[in-house]
């Protein structure tokens, strides 16, 4: 079992990318460049190993030996990668969270393999693991015009509905939760399974606590928002 306060994290990384067009049909959406010497799992390992992070579990299912090949065991981090793979059947990002059951733990870490978040993570454990909740979701104050909210806090707590939303909610899920095991072992067991349905059903129940971010996040999953990220980010 891996006991360190800093708990393992999950990255989310099996995807298709279907909305990075060509650019993603010999790369992985993970591997995406950022300049001529650095990929997108550059610059998302560096920032979790600057985190506090040791632990990684990398799930993966599209180009999934080009991702294992380049990350390897993730030493050129400082990190440990050990690797989840989504195998032949469409599993869903809830599937990978549920198979993630494999490895001992008892509280996880989850992101998505396409986003580059800034966060307080010691506030946001802090405040996680003194709530009495199962769950805890990070989310952001949408100021764009026309953008679908998917949350809303409710005191500590926080709401969340993906299908649902409604029309007078402001935040949107920020891409990074902490979830006990007890609650990921609650998953239902359909496949595909979407991580928002037992989010939604966990939150309704008052179960997940909701940690506003200010600041906002970078992301890669379309041309346009790569070429922003390059721009940004690039050495």
């Amino acid at each position: 079992m891996i006991a360190q306060t800093v708990p393992p994290i999950l990255i989310l990384a099996g995807g298709r990318a279907t909305r990075l067009k060509n650019l993603s049909v010999d790369t992985p959406k993970y591997l995406m460049p950022v300049d001529a010497e650095h990929t997108f799992a550059d610059v998302h390992l560096t920032w979790l190993a600057s985190l506090g992070f040791k632990e990684i579990i990398l799930s993966v299912g599209y180009l999934a030996d080009s991702i294992k090949k380049y990350c390897l065991d993730g030493s050129k981090w400082k990190l440990n990668i050990q690797y989840l793979e989504d195998g032949p059947q469409l599993v869903g990002t809830g599937g990978a969270v549920r198979n993630s059951l494999t490895f001992k733990y008892q509280e996880l870490c989850v992101t998505y393999g396409d986003t580059l978040l800034s966060f307080d993570l010691n506030n946001l454990l802090s405040q996680y693991r003194s709530s009495g909740c199962r769950g805890a979701m990070t989310i952001y104050k949408n100021t764009v015009v026309g953008h679908i909210c998917n949350a809303q806090p409710d005191g500590s707590y926080v709401i969340y509905d993906k299908i649902n939303p409604r029309p007078d909610w402001q935040y949107i899920d920020y891409g990074f939760m902490v979830l006990q095991r007890s609650l990921i072992e609650s998953f239902p067991q359909q496949s595909p399974l979407d991580l928002s349905v037992p989010l939604s059903l966990a939150s309704h129940q008052k179960q997940i606590m909701g940690y506003p971010v200010k600041e906002r996040f970078w992301e890669i999953g379309s041309p346009e928002a790569l070429a922003e990220f390059q721009a940004k980010f690039h050495s």
